[in-house]
């Protein structure tokens, strides 16, 4: 699955929650190699968003599918 980090997520995680970048980063790496539904099943739905909590970090992410974008596939942007 493609997963995509928006800058203001990069930034927030790299500024207020350096402490938790690199289980961030193993979470996202992990959801990049499952399938979609499986990737998605990982998130808690709370529609139109999916949200996962690391830590005191908040992963944000929204489904664009490849009609709202110019891809091929699914993709799940982290937002916040």
């Amino acid at each position: 699955m493609l997963v995509y980090q928006t800058e203001n997520f990069k930034k927030r995680l790299s500024k207020d929650f350096p402490h938790l970048k690199e289980n961030v980063e193993n979470f996202i790496s992990q959801l990049e190699q499952l399938p979609f539904q499986e990737a998605i099943s990982r998130l808690d739905r709370h529609p139109p968003y999916l949200k996962h909590r690391i830590g005191k970090f908040r992963i944000i992410a929204k489904i664009l599918t490849p009609s709202e974008i110019n891809i091929k596939s699914p993709t799940l942007v982290l937002i916040v």
